[in-house]
């Protein structure tokens, strides 16, 4: 997990718990013992992590991320802040078990400064929604193709990748950055 927050979010800054672990077993009720995990669910499950309390606000670029263990990547959770009695929790709405993380991402590019779009492109790529093109720039004026709306799309519904199918078109190579989207 350390490797992927380095790879995946460099500029990362966990808040609260290093990392919590979700998951849900099936007991039987008569024994009580295991008798196996649920490990996705046909519905978002919501589950909550509890920041420090003295955390008085949460930063601007904060995210909820969940470790994949099938493709070793941190994707992007949809989660709300709320406070109870003083304290930051983190909802996350998530249809998976996992490792997950609540963290601040610090993420610039050097061609959005005074850029109409820089504080929402800024936004977005602190939560990994986008990445930019490499070498440090996102290019805000370019048109956005339709592998990068679909992924921007996958990634804001917290859906994470599909890990191995067969792509549904025929024009999208397995070896293409945007084929699990």
């Amino acid at each position: 997990i350390r490797e992927a927050l380095t790879r995946n979010l460099p500029g990362v800054r966990i808040i609260g718990a290093a990392a919590v672990d979700y998951s849900v077993e099936i007991v039987d009720a008569g024994s009580g013992q295991a008798v196996g995990k649920a490990d996705t669910f046909t519905r978002t499950i919501q589950r909550s992590i509890r920041l420090p309390e003295d955390l008085t606000e949460l930063p601007a670029r904060w995210g909820a991320f969940r470790y994949n263990e099938t493709t070793g990547q941190l994707e992007f959770v949809p989660a709300r802040a709320v406070q109870i009695n003083g304290a930051w929790e983190v909802v996350i709405a998530s249809g998976a078990n996992g490792v997950y993380i609540v963290a601040e991402n610090r993420v610039s590019f050097t061609d959005t400064n005074r850029h109409w779009g820089q504080p929402v492109i800024e936004l977005a790529a602190a939560k990994g929604l986008v990445v930019g093109v490499g070498g440090g720039r996102f290019e805000p004026d370019r048109s956005v193709t339709r592998a990068e709306f679909a992924a921007m799309l996958v990634r804001t519904l917290g859906q994470g990748v599909s890990s191995g199918g067969k792509a549904p078109y025929a024009d999208v190579p397995r070896s293409a950055w945007y084929s699990e989207e």
